[in-house]
Formats: structure tokens, C-alpha cells, sequence
């Protein structure tokens, strides 16, 4: 897809596999002024290739997006190296207020889908109170594969 004047943007049918290494070639691209051939591949210049690795299905980081301490409420987000689907990865999570399961757990609507939104209520959520999060090896992503369980 062209996305600027030096710029494509390939976008797969299907998510990559994770934990994998991929080799991508242009040997053409149509312009307005017409199809633009790859160089050859002995001649100097810039080569129409790419290689990368996608990075393993992982928990990385969690951090609070909202703090409602009238309401005693506490909006954290989960986030993982990739896809997942909110409902099935809370599933092994287990949160905590001050060492004490919260009164209510609410998975939220996520607009970015590696991001779990959930919504922590309990009394005990003031200034200073201690939230945890533990996550349970086998999480999944959204095409399936599992993650290594983190705390």
C-alpha cells in the first residue's frame, strides 16, 4: 500500500508468528510514472530487501491509564509483545489491592489489541495502597500461541 512518497506499507492477511524470522523482497513497484524494477543484484545501490524477527508472544509491562480515588477505582493497562483477547488472557491473571484480592475485576474495551484493559474496585484503593498483578505461564495470544507466565 503506498503510504507517503518513500514509503510502502505491507500489511499481512494474518498476524506474523511469533518468535520468527522473515526475509522480504520488492522486485517491482508501480509509480505514477510507471513500474520501477528491484536494481540488479550485483549493481551498487540500495537493495530492495528487508529482514527482521518478530519478537517472542510476552507480558511486558503494566502500568495505571486511569486513578479514581474517589470512586476507589483503578484502571490499569497489560500489556503484551502481541494480540490478545482480553476475556482469555484474564483468565490468568490474578490482581491484588494491598495483598488482598479487589472487591471487582472489569475487563475494558481495548482500542489496541495487545493492550488488556481492566478496572480494579475496592475500598483499599487510596494513596499508597500497594496493586498487584500476577500472570500464570500459558496466557494466550490472539492467534494462539502462549506466553511464559510473569509476575
Amino acid at each position: 500500500k503506498f503510504t507517503g512518497v518513500s514509503e510502502l506499507t505491507f500489511t499481512p492477511a494474518r498476524p506474523f508468528a511469533f518468535d520468527t524470522s522473515y526475509q522480504v523482497e520488492l522486485q517491482a513497484v508501480e509509480t505514477r510514472d510507471g513500474v520501477m524494477e528491484a536494481p540488479p543484484k550485483d549493481q551498487w545501490g540500495e537493495k530492495w530487501n528487508y529482514a527482521f524477527k518478530t519478537p517472542k508472544f510476552a507480558f511486558l509491562s503494566w502500568a495505571p491509564s486511569d486513578l479514581d480515588l474517589a470512586k476507589t477505582t483503578a484502571t490499569m493497562e497489560i500489556t503484551f509483545s502481541g494480540a490478545v483477547l482480553g476475556n482469555l488472557a484474564r483468565a490468568s491473571m490474578t490482581f491484588s489491592v494491598d495483598g488482598k484480592p479487589p472487591a471487582t475485576v472489569q475487563v475494558l474495551s481495548s482500542p489496541t489489541p495487545n493492550i488488556v484493559l481492566v478496572q480494579l474496585k475496592d475500598p483499599r484503593i487510596k494513596v499508597g495502597s500497594k496493586l498487584g498483578l500476577s500472570i500464570k505461564k500459558g496466557v494466550p495470544s490472539a492467534i494462539g500461541t502462549t506466553a511464559d507466565g510473569d509476575e
